[in-house]
């Protein structure tokens, strides 16, 4: 028998709240990988990874996790970096959001950790410093997003891609 319980009734409900496990009420769909140094071992690179998280949501987002699925070196080619995070967009920075990364073996993916929910109706931008871009290739990525709270379910959000570019390409 599953019991389903929405968190806080007298209020407007922070999560959906299912054995146990926090779920959100309306998944974030739209993500983003920007990278505004597009060479091959150029210098300056930030990767920006953007999440649109949808004001229906119930939920505050408590993490991504981005998983490599496709590129021919890890993307974090020189090592895990850990990242800043804020609200907004990479040109448009709004309030920081404190944020705390843990790198998989070969770092071919990251887990992503918010220390407070970011708000339902924002965009949060995860800004990794790497310095130097990876070799040329197409690097694709899988996002999850975790709701804020206590088993956090997993929920898919999309694929994105961030070209790297040989020197010599137009």
């Amino acid at each position: 028998m599953a019991g389903l319980l929405l968190t806080n009734p007298a209020q407007r409900a922070d999560a959906l709240e299912l054995r146990g496990r926090t779920h959100f009420l309306t998944v974030p769909t739209h993500t983003r990988l920007i990278n505004y140094h597009k060479v091959a071992f150029e210098g300056g690179a930030v990767f920006y990874l953007l999440l649109d998280h949808p004001s229906g949501a119930d939920a505050g987002l408590g993490g991504l996790d981005l998983k490599q699925i496709r590129g021919v070196h890890p993307a974090f080619y020189y090592g895990p970096i850990q990242p800043t995070a804020f609200l907004g967009h990479p040109r448009r920075r709004g309030s920081s959001v404190p944020v705390t990364a843990n790198f998989s073996t070969h770092n071919r993916s990251v887990s992503i950790r918010f220390q407070k929910p970011v708000p339902p109706g924002s965009t949060v931008t995860v800004a990794f410093r790497v310095g130097i871009n990876p070799p040329a290739d197409l690097y694709t990525f899988s996002v999850s997003a975790l709701p804020w709270g206590e088993q956090p379910v997993a929920q898919s959000v999309g694929v994105v891609q961030m070209g790297i570019d040989d020197i010599g390409s137009p």
